[in-house]
């Protein structure tokens, strides 16, 4: 299987998101692409301009960036055409596995397909390597997110050629992937959910051995989905026995939700997940259950209790 190491840039609306154009926040302007075999050897590559058709000037945001012109990009080709040939490039659908810096590449990409009525040539669910997380779990603590350019500088990469260019950071992806152990670290594939599960049975959960991820499907009534028993669920991971809860499911801000359960086998087990709603107005969340310590339980202690002293501070303000 080949690795194609994706990297796009994008404009938006020059005047401000209230005057953007409804399903194209982000208008791509430019594609680059790297593209390894299985040992991350480079093979070869694809870069090309865009020209824009719904933003045709600059946001100041792009301006800061980019290093092309409104002159450059409008000699640019259609974006149906140029992404049609960078699919027919990537190869046979199966052959090869998405990779990007950051989570938000595969995302636009399909979002502006979408808007020009493009056919998506993933297969679905979209599994990908997220590079600046494997980064962290291979060479960090697995937590931190650095930028391409300091991960670059922490492994002693030259910089030969200018970054914010979309070909010139795939290049320098690919150059970072392929000093990252994926021996190590290739079983902590990430998700793609601009396209969520359709219903019960298409609902993802991965267990990545050291915690668990479960996506549901979409829900038009928010209210019914944090009721999901599944997604209420705490069972371990490792054992499969149902974690007794030490502290409910609680949230702080209505959109991120946590729990403390123990399994009597493997300890604590903290639990989060986040609301979210998909481009057709349905919700869904993304779950996650790990093993923890006592420092870890301590923080979820600590959460509860500040959400409870918001709750009376509320009270008191409505007594006076």
């Amino acid at each position: 299987m080949n690795y194609i190491v994706l990297d796009l840039e994008w404009n938006q609306c020059p005047s401000g998101k209230d005057d953007e154009v409804r399903g194209l926040p982000f208008e791509i302007f430019e594609i680059g692409a790297v593209k390894l075999n299985e040992a991350c050897e480079r093979l070869d590559s694809f870069s090309c301009y865009i020209r824009p058709q719904v933003y045709k000037e600059l946001h100041y945001v792009a301006k800061g960036l980019t290093h092309a012109s409104m002159e450059v990009l409008e000699s640019g080709r259609q974006f149906t055409d140029a992404v049609t040939e960078f699919i027919e490039w990537c190869g046979q659908p199966g052959s090869y596995r998405m990779c990007t810096w950051g989570t938000s590449d595969l995302i636009e990409l399909q979002r502006n397909m979408s808007f020009y009525r493009m056919t998506s040539p993933f297969e679905q669910p979209l599994f990908y390597y997220d590079v600046q997380k494997l980064f962290s779990i291979d060479k960090e603590d697995g937590k931190a997110r650095r930028s391409l350019e300091a991960a670059v500088d922490m492994l002693g990469i030259g910089k030969d050629i200018e970054f914010h260019s979309a070909i010139s950071d795939a290049e320098y992806t690919a150059k970072v992937m392929s000093r990252i152990d994926m021996e190590k670290v290739g079983t902590f594939f990430s998700i793609d959910t601009y396209h969520i599960p359709e219903s019960p049975d298409e609902e993802i959960c991965v267990n990545y051995g050291t915690y668990e991820k479960y996506i549901t499907m979409g829900y038009l009534d928010r209210d019914e989905l944090v009721r999901s028993p599944k997604l209420l669920s705490t069972r371990c991971y490792l054992c499969g026995r149902m974690a007794r809860k030490k502290i409910r499911w609680f949230t702080m801000n209505s959109k991120m939700h946590y729990c403390l359960a123990e399994c009597r086998q493997h300890g604590y087990i903290k639990g989060r997940f986040k609301i979210r709603e998909d481009e057709n107005g349905k919700y869904y969340a993304q779950r996650i259950l790990k093993i923890t310590d006592e420092t870890g339980a301590e923080e979820i202690r600590q959460r509860q209790q500040e959400v409870r002293m918001r709750r009376r501070e509320r009270r008191q303000k409505k007594k006076k």
